[in-house]
């Protein structure tokens, strides 16, 4: 063998081992985020069936109105991928019947288990930037708005919350 043929022998051998390397880390899991995903939740007013009074739990779902209706019918809440939960923001149309200020929660589910992300609101937006929740790929998440009394009630919500996806 000439010293060129043994240089391209090592040479090849080389690119080989590399290339061994790189396909084998492909298949090792990881749970770096591959991305962002913003999940958008919320219901409108309902003109037919009115606003929903307190004292009630109230699950938003990503779409529906928050009239009777909704509440009767359930959260419209989809699956989603496995990933780490943050940023809670929500943006309520609460209010009482009195004028007085309300004081509503606002929890996010993962199927029939409350999450550490939750905030409280007077009427305006809330947000909770604090906690932190992981879930599996195909859990179920949702928010609940808790009406304390009968005096606070529910016009209108929209909420997001951001997901970094596991891949």
């Amino acid at each position: 063998m000439t010293r060129s043929q043994t240089w391209l022998s090592v040479l090849a051998l080389g690119v080989l081992l590399v290339a061994a390397v790189v396909i084998s880390n492909a298949s090792i899991p990881t749970t770096n985020p591959q991305g962002v995903v913003l999940l958008q939740f919320g219901c409108t007013f309902d003109p037919n069936n009115g606003r929903i009074p307190g004292p009630l739990a109230v699950p938003v779902g990503s779409s529906g109105s928050c009239g009777l209706a909704y509440y009767l019918l359930g959260p419209f809440a989809s699956p989603v991928p496995g990933g780490n939960l943050y940023h809670l923001r929500v943006n309520p149309s609460v209010a009482t019947l009195d004028g007085t200020t309300p004081n509503v929660q606002i929890t996010v589910y993962d199927g029939n288990a409350p999450t550490p992300l939750t905030c409280n609101t007077t009427g305006s937006a809330c947000q909770d930037l604090t906690h932190q929740f992981i879930v599996k790929s195909g859990d179920v998440i949702w928010i609940n708005v808790s009406l304390p009394d009968s005096n606070t009630y529910l016009n209108w919500t929209t909420a997001t919350i951001e997901e970094s996806v596991f891949r």
